[in-house]
């Protein structure tokens, strides 16, 4: 058989028959991915969906039902009085009134759920929930070791240490506060030891209702004139997380200022996780994490209070030290990454290292000269120059915070409770509310401009377009207007009787044959004559 023989025919009818199975075969393919794609938004709406309907069946059993039987009682034990029932009775006396173990588990939102979320508000362009999620994983702008305020509940108005953070249920514990009674059983007891009826803990409290509270500088004069500067917490109302993309190099120490360094060294170098600063709204004022402060703890003898001159005094004097340091650590980092030979450097090594040394000891001693003037005059109670703006205003009003009980704030006219520079942000608003009414104003004006500058119509021309307007009209309409006139004619001719009159003469009608009128009818009657 030769080679022409064996080889497969291509035929018209062939290449079509390859041809749609070729079609066919890539429509099943994008079929596949298509389907794919809406299988996983449908599992992530199914996921929302059953997240917020366990949140909300959670809250309705284990908040509002028990709040209405709690009502239902008490309104029942008002009304019995000395007979109201004793509730607290049988197996369960020591129990009553403690949470069980199903109210102290609050459903978890997954993160998938909260990505969902921030992703749908970013859309809209709202603002962001807390946490942030960022390769899967959730950021709080609250974390460990974190003052914080209650806004809501018995306790409002309360200070207190975060003691944990829940990432499942987004709550976090205070600590001793927000205590209730919760059931025993459902706290772990050592071997050997019988759990109590009901123990009294603290229960997770929503960030939603936490503010943070931080330290702020305010100053003050005493009775001759001397400025002192004193530390009081405010409570910073809301938080702005961003990522630490400026400033000093994780991986290499380097600072560049207001410039980002380089993608890849935007991770923490030791956990490998985004690395996050959080700053006062409206304003760049970095606030610290708790692990970056100084974990040093003052014998019980030594201690001061922390709102007096001097031990603020001395806290600035050793910050101030500490930059100095760290400044001489930064130029050394620089000098190294300069003569790397990543950056071509090697050729520019500096040879004399004494110079540089004796170099770096002057910028020291100059930097802990300085540092002695600051301290110095802080010491002597000499006020220094603020160099913010004089309505600089970053920190929560106190008519914020402050309870009913507790109350020395009552903003007035003089003293609003908002800040000084509103007025500058309502400005715009303001000035594109005048214009809008002098725009509307000026159209106004034009329209009866227009409306008196309007050519007044001739009789002549309007009768002529009456005519040729008649002359348009069917057979029809024609009819009908001569039947409309002839009925409005007759309607002059024999006009209509009102209802009062014929009710008149109907109840006239029965008082002569000897019907008995009532009131409605008499006064007919009567009307009836006044009219004869």
């Amino acid at each position: 058989m030769s080679q022409l023989a064996a080889a497969p025919l291509r035929t018209a009818k062939q290449l079509q028959k390859l041809k749609e199975i070729k079609k066919v075969k890539a429509a099943i393919r994008w079929h596949e991915r298509a389907r794919k794609k809406r299988q996983a938004i449908a599992k992530d709406r199914h996921e929302s969906k059953s997240t917020a309907i366990s949140l909300q069946a959670w809250t309705k059993e284990n908040a509002h039902d028990i709040e209405k039987r709690a009502l239902r009682n008490a309104r029942e034990d008002w009304f019995l009085g000395p007979l109201r029932p004793n509730r607290a009775i049988g197996s369960g006396a020591g129990r009553y009134g403690a949470m069980e173990a199903e109210e102290l588990r609050r459903p978890a939102i997954p993160v998938r759920v909260q990505k969902n979320r921030n992703e749908v508000r970013e859309k809209k362009g709202l603002q962001l929930e807390y946490p942030f999620v960022v390769d899967d994983k959730k950021y709080f702008h609250i974390v460990q070791d974190d003052r914080v305020v209650l806004m809501k509940g018995r306790e409002k108005g309360k200070i207190g240490v975060v003691d944990s953070i829940s990432e499942e249920s987004h709550e976090a514990i205070v600590k001793d506060l927000n205590k209730h009674y919760a059931d025993g059983s459902a706290f772990n007891v050592p071997p050997g030891q019988e759990a109590p009826a009901k123990r009294e803990t603290e229960i997770m409290v929503p960030l939603s209702d936490l503010r943070l509270v931080v330290p702020y500088r305010i100053a003050t004069y005493n009775a001759e004139g001397e400025a002192k500067h004193i530390y009081e917490d405010v409570v910073v109302d809301h938080l702005v997380m961003e990522r630490h993309t400026t400033g000093i190099d994780p991986f290499t120490g380097l600072d560049y200022g207001n410039e980002e360094f380089p993608k890849e060294h935007r991770y923490d170098p030791d956990t490998g996780l985004p690395i996050f600063n959080r700053y006062i709204a409206g304003t760049r004022r970095r606030i610290a994490w708790p692990w970056e402060k100084e974990e040093k703890e003052e014998p019980e003898s030594d201690r001061k209070d922390t709102t007096t001159t001097e031990v603020k005094q001395g806290w600035f004097r050793s910050s101030f030290r500490n930059l100095g340091a760290n400044w001489v650590k930064v130029k050394e980092s620089l000098r190294r990454y300069a003569a790397s030979p990543l950056t071509g450097g090697a050729q520019k090594k500096l040879e004399d290292n004494d110079e540089l040394q004796a170099e770096d000891e002057k910028e020291m001693n100059s930097i802990n000269k300085q540092i002695e003037e600051v301290y110095t005059a802080r010491k002597e109670g000499k006020p220094q120059p603020d160099k913010r703006p004089p309505d600089f205003d970053e920190d929560t009003g106190r008519n914020r915070i402050e309870g009913e009980e507790t109350k020395t704030f009552y903003p007035t006219l003089v003293y609003p409770p908002f800040p000084n520079e509103l007025s500058q942000e309502l400005a715009p608003h303001i000035r594109e509310a005048k214009w809008a009414e002098a725009r509307e104003k000026r159209e106004r004006v034009a329209q009866e401009t227009r409306e008196i500058e309007k050519p007044k119509a001739n009789p002549e021309e309007q009768e002529a377009k009456q005519r040729q307007l008649d002359r348009m009209k069917t057979p029809l309409q024609l009819r009908w207007e001569v039947e409309w006139a002839r009925k409005a004619q007759a309607e002059m001719a024999n006009p209509k009787v009102s209802t009062e009159v014929l009710l008149a003469a109907l109840g006239k009608h029965m008082q002569d044959n000897g019907v008995k009128l009532t009131e409605k009818r008499r006064k007919a009657a009567k009307k009836l004559e006044e009219v004869d």
